[in-house]
């Protein structure tokens, strides 16, 4: 005979109503004992990022074959008020001030509220989230977000002579054999505002032999509006020449599918993700912004063995991360219209695609790949991290031309990560290398690009966000 569940009982919780809770155990009053949905109550609870610790408890019930439950928990830290600043590998300024309050908890609701500001000395921007994970009873996430962005964005390629070919070039074959470089005193920049908002919304199924499946959708759109010196400058790109000084609309839908076996969602030891995502610009004729991307994504967490940093400390899971990801850019094949890769293209930034490499921006297609083994040290707070990045970078001029090992760049090092969502950030000293033409090692591919050149490794501030 199998013992019945008579009560269940929640203790420990201060902030977060009951209901927020009880909504995520599979379990009710009356069902047979489970353990393997207990773990999943468990497991359900800690994804959530409201509790530090969770606890289930079964007691005896009024009389045999009966049995009480009490879920204890605690709660973690969700509201954060952040002030500092932040490194970016682009083209612009690399350092900003950034300001934020966030609340993934809000009055023990369950309701994501944010507001973020971030200025340096050619960007800045304001801007205001909310998400509720749980419409109408069901895990049915839904949102919306506004914000404002302001752009000094350089490094543009210019047309002054109107014939169709980026300056200084008379002719495609001249550009070509210049490998498509432009020397810097041909560039020219503007100044870029926009104003724009999305909605989401999203489902969620829990499945015996799977943990998630969910879709979910987002519409996006905008104005924007752009400023430059007509009587110095005029842009190769002509969606910028029609810009100049005018407020111009711009939309987007995208919509993802997601299979994820992961036990936990952030710091996962165990499990895969796959998904799929497609984005659609240009949902209006009216939008400036026509285009196409793809993003297919598979990861992959193996934990590898467990170890202790003294004998009163807890055991740590040392864990294996194998994740890769290839995004593209492509035209509508029902519609006749151009790509300003210099706007919408991939780029690699030193940070968050291939740690350690100058930038490089207007990619047609990015293949990131990485393989990460995480130690942490301080459980949930601090890790010890060596990895091997590999980004292949293509731009539209050599996309058609086949993968080639030269293609990819390649970084490999190792360094501490602060093992908090809200603070996601790495130091690591890296070594970068790449194949040439002859498919030989270049272990110096930036020689004027390397902090200690002695080693010939770059310090390398790393954010550590699931992009995907």
């Amino acid at each position: 005979e199998r013992a019945h569940i008579e009560s269940i009982t929640v203790s420990g919780n201060i902030k977060t109503r009951e209901y927020i809770i009880r909504r995520e155990l599979p379990i009710e009053v009356g069902d047979v004992f489970s353990k393997a949905k207990l773990q999943e109550a468990i497991m359900n609870l800690y994804n959530t990022g409201y509790f530090d610790t969770i606890n289930p408890m079964p007691y005896q019930g009024s009389e045999d074959l009966l049995m009480d439950l009490d879920i204890s928990v605690v709660e973690a830290r969700t509201a954060d008020i952040m002030m500092g600043i932040s490194f970016n590998g682009g083209a612009g300024f690399p350092i900003s001030g950034q300001v934020k309050w966030g609340d993934k908890n809000f009055l023990g609701t369950g309701k994501d509220i944010s507001v973020q500001g971030t200025i340096s000395l050619d960007t800045g921007s304001v801007s205001v989230q909310y998400n509720e994970p749980w419409l109408f009873g069901r895990r049915w996430a839904g949102g919306f977000d506004l914000s404002y962005n302001y752009a000094d964005k350089g490094y543009i390629a210019q047309d002054v002579d109107g014939n169709g070919i980026p300056d200084p070039y008379n002719s495609w074959a001249d550009y070509e054999a210049s490998n498509n470089t432009i020397p810097s005193s041909h560039y020219m920049s503007y100044q870029s505002h926009s104003i724009s908002g999305g909605f989401s919304t999203g489902y969620t199924w829990h499945f015996p032999w799977v943990k998630r499946i969910g879709i979910s959708g987002n519409v996006r759109s905008g104005l924007q509006y752009i400023d430059y010196d007509q009587n110095i400058y005029r842009p190769y790109s002509s969606s910028l020449i029609e810009n100049q000084q005018t407020w111009q609309y711009y939309d987007n839908f995208s919509t993802k599918l997601t299979w994820d076996d992961r036990n936990l969602v952030y710091d996962p030891t165990k499990g895969y993700v796959i998904s799929q995502s497609l984005t659609v610009g240009g949902i209006l004729d009216m939008s400036i912004k026509e285009y196409m991307k793809s993003v297919s994504r598979i990861s992959f967490y193996q934990k590898l063995f467990t170890y202790s940093i003294n004998e009163d400390d807890r055991r740590h899971a040392a864990v294996l991360d194998i994740s890769s990801a290839y995004s593209v850019l492509f035209e509508k094949p029902w519609k006749d219209h151009l790509i300003d890769y210099s706007d919408l293209g991939y780029r690699i930034d030193g940070m968050f695609f291939g740690r350690g490499w100058a930038s490089v921006n207007g990619g047609k297609a990015l293949w990131d790949s990485s393989m990460t083994i995480r130690f942490p040290i301080v459980s949930n707070v601090l890790t010890v991290d060596t990895f091997l990045d590999m980004v292949g970078f293509w731009t539209e001029d050599d996309f058609y031309e086949g993968v080639q090992l030269m293609d990819f760049r390649f970084s490999t090092g190792a360094g501490i990560r602060f093992a908090n969502p809200a603070f996601p950030i790495g130091i690591y000293l890296v070594k970068k290398f790449r194949f040439d033409e002859e498919n030989q090692i270049d272990w110096e591919p930036e020689p004027n690009d390397i902090e200690f050149k002695d080693l010939g490794l770059d310090l390398v501030l790393a954010f550590e966000i699931d992009l995907y």
